[in-house]
């Protein structure tokens, strides 16, 4: 039997931990303030279908611009008078959500924008009729309000990102097996190694999904795509999130993700992995020992990545058969340790390999 010792450190790297910490909370409150903002905007657009329309004469117009560190925004600026049950009222709101832009040709096409809308010109303004003084010049969302939405998603992905690396490390580390779904009962047990969870599919689609489309939509576009585009790339996106999760919960639900050992009929049912993408039995004494083994794989600019295999070593031919790899290493030695435990077999650990 293969002595073991655990090698986990008690006391985790303070630097690396707090740098990530930090950088995951200005990441966090930056998305989580715009997406106040920017959500926040398009639902008082969105409140403005519930509007009534009523005429009012515009009293000025012009181009305003702002300097940024990007470069100078170009948005209307217009202002008019209407009348609500005798009562008269001033506006300058366009719409609750910007009208700006920052392309070559920003400021002609703000420029002939507010030219639709001469002075002393009688328009057709929007006013809410709970609050008479809440009133715009356009109703209703267009395709910016939902692009700017579609661009912040990959940014909200990264934050659920964060939180669920807190989670892990802070609680989901700490549970039985590392959070790993198991059950064991009086004839055998089911371990999750592989399980990706629908909420996780699911995030994972619409991060990426989102961010490809951000730029096909954007480029296609000039970056002012029209409503029925957006709810047609939304459509999709949401479309291919829904299947990623579905397919998520048809993985799970079927268990080729699952370790199951089945003490009645004395079998033990290997989980699926990228080395064999279906699922394998073997005798339940078949496995010699559990093996931790730790990898290291390297990408085209050398940086590595480690992450931690648990096998098996069978009997008959000595070989090695994956059990799972894990990112986490406080989830695979507690599912080598646990393996070990309930199987009654030595641990080995392994050197790294390339």
């Amino acid at each position: 039997m293969v002595t073991y010792k655990s090698r986990i450190k008690k006391a985790p790297p303070w630097a690396g931990y707090l740098a990530l910490s930090l950088f995951g909370l200005f990441w966090t409150s930056f998305v989580v303030v715009s997406d106040v903002v920017v959500v926040g905007k398009i639902y008082r657009q969105l409140r403005t279908y519930g509007f009534s329309p009523v005429p009012a004469t515009v009293l000025s117009n012009e181009v305003g611009f702002k300097n940024t560190s990007d470069g100078t925004s170009y948005f209307p600026k217009i202002r008019y008078a209407y009348t609500v049950n005798n009562q008269p009222f001033t506006g300058d709101v366009v719409r609750h959500t910007v009208v700006s832009t920052e392309s070559k040709n920003a400021r002609q096409r703000v420029h002939d924008f507010v030219k639709a809308y001469p002075r002393e010109s009688t328009i057709i303004a929007f006013y809410d009729p709970a609050n008479p003084a809440d009133a715009v010049v356009m109703q209703g969302l267009t395709g910016s309000d939902l692009f700017i939405l579609l661009f912040l998603m990959p940014f909200n992905m990264v934050m659920l990102a964060f939180v669920w690396l807190a989670w892990s490390l802070l609680y989901k580390a700490r549970q039985p097996l590392g959070g790993l779904p198991h059950h064991v009962g009086p004839h055998g047990f089911m371990v999750g190694v592989g399980r990706r969870g629908a909420f996780a599919s699911g995030a994972v689609t619409l991060g990426l999904v989102s961010f490809l489309a951000i730029f096909g939509v954007g480029f296609s576009s000039g970056f002012d795509p029209s409503l029925n585009t957006m709810l047609g790339v939304w459509g999709v996106v949401l479309s291919l999130t829904l299947a990623s999760a579905g397919y998520a919960v048809y993985l799970d639900y079927t268990g080729v993700y699952d370790l199951e050992a089945d003490y009645l009929h004395q079998t033990l049912i290997i989980p699926a992995t990228k080395q064999s993408p279906a699922r394998r039995t073997f005798a339940l004494h078949d496995p010699q020992s559990v093996i931790l083994r730790t990898v290291h794989s390297y990408d085209s600019d050398n940086d590595k990545t480690t992450s931690y295999n648990v096998e098996f070593r069978m009997h008959e031919t000595a070989e090695t058969v994956l059990v799972g790899n894990i990112t986490m290493e406080e989830t695979a030695e507690a599912l080598a340790r646990w393996l070990a435990d309930h199987m009654r077999l030595p641990l080995e650990e392994t050197r790294p390999v390339a």
